[in-house]
């Protein structure tokens, strides 16, 4: 004879049991022991050599500043390579962060509520457009970060100079 049981679950119970799934699975993807950072480092170590392996070759053929032109970009390269490897272990240690997961859920239900009155469609692109932006943002912090702890910042002058120079090119 078989038994049968029903669960009684709230709405608030269910959703909460679909964050909890969706947050684990994440984790798991981005965990420190997930394949990826292996593969990112790896690409980055690869990327670098490539690059540096071109800029020798095709630089140090430039008669009288070949030689020269060639080590100021491949040490140009370094620095950038550098702070790109510190960029992705400072986001290995902000993607493992469970607290970092939950703010940024928190921010992108938020967005959620903000639409409820537009529909299912508005509050998943509300939903989403969040999390993007929040991640954005931690990339970009990270990025900084990663920039000042090589010593790598630039002046107000030359950040503003840069800047408009942007404005000039991008509008």
């Amino acid at each position: 004879m078989s038994r049968s049981c029903t669960v009684t679950m709230t709405k608030e119970q269910i959703d909460d049991f679909h964050d909890r799934q969706v947050a684990e699975e994440a984790r798991k993807s981005l965990s420190a022991d997930s394949p990826l950072w292996k593969g990112v480092e790896w690409f980055i170590d690869w990327f670098r050599n490539r690059v540096k392996s071109f800029l020798q070759n095709h630089l140090s053929d430039i008669p009288v500043i070949g030689k020269w032109a060639s080590r100021i970009s491949v040490t140009i390269t370094e620095f950038g390579f550098t702070v790109a490897g510190t960029l992705c272990h400072f986001l290995k240690a902000v993607f493992c962060a469970p607290t970092m997961w939950k703010k940024a859920h928190e921010a992108a239900m938020r967005a959620w509520d903000e639409n409820i009155n537009n529909g299912l469609l508005a509050q998943t692109y509300a939903y989403g457009k969040k999390m993007a932006s929040y991640f954005l943002e931690i990339i970009k912090q990270c990025l900084e970060r990663a920039i000042k702890a090589h010593g790598l910042e630039v002046s107000s002058d030359e950040r503003e100079d840069i800047s408009s120079t942007l404005d000039e090119l991008l509008n």
